[in-house]
């Protein structure tokens, strides 16, 4: 059916599948935990500028929190070198420029996030069809007879909802995975959350075809 001969479908499947781009850095990380964390956010879901050093809610706490690996220092110039935050050397501030790592100067890595978003989308998808329907949440919200303006505006919505969304469950979800380490439970799972929208034209009604 497909055109494809046995002696290449056999290739195909001898293959060992190509690893993706890595999509993960110690720089989304950070990113994640700033706009998802209570203490890093003000009463809006926006994220607060923050000291670059201190105890409490500065930036050496929140790199360390993510990573012992490397030092906040060479965090915080990976982070300015990527435009995602300015450092404010006057009164030695650290602010937030990019709230989405989009690393746009990387095409591997851009490609690896396109590989893993849609992939485990698709995945959820069809794991749901195969099963019972329920094994993943995987639903979408079509509104249609919007206009340019209505556009623009509903993209606002959808940043504020994915901003509520950050927000609400960051917290949560590090909870879960602190009571696991304390019940020395097996940390052997992962959960990626998503949201996606698209807008475009409607498609052309016929106004000959029947009524369905």
């Amino acid at each position: 059916m497909t055109g494809l001969t046995r002696r290449e479908v056999r290739r195909i499947q001898d293959d060992p599948t190509p690893e993706l781009p890595p999509t993960r850095s110690v720089a989304s990380d950070v990113l994640t935990y700033w706009t998802s964390q209570t203490e890093y956010v003000n009463k809006a879901g926006k994220p607060i500028a923050i000291p670059r050093q201190g105890e409490k809610a500065s930036f050496e706490t929140l790199a360390n929190s993510v990573t012992k690996d490397v030092h906040p220092k060479s965090v915080l110039a990976e982070m300015i070198r990527l435009n995602l935050v300015k450092h404010h050397k006057s009164n030695d501030m650290v602010e937030l420029v990019e709230e989405i790592f989009v690393p746009t100067n990387d095409w591997a890595q851009m490609v690896g996030f396109l590989g893993t978003n849609v992939g485990e989308h698709l995945e959820a998808a069809v794991t749901n069809v195969l099963t019972d329907g329920h094994q993943h949440f995987e639903q979408a919200l079509l509104a249609d007879e919007l206009s340019s303006e209505s556009i623009v505006q509903a993209k606002q919505l959808i940043n504020e909802q994915w901003r509520s969304l950050m927000t609400t469950l960051g917290p949560k979800l590090q909870q879960l995975m602190d009571a696991d380490a304390a019940a020395n439970r097996p940390q052997d799972q992962q959960l990626r959350i998503g949201l996606y929208s698209l807008s475009k034209e409607m498609p052309a009604i016929n106004p000959a075809a029947p009524n369905e």
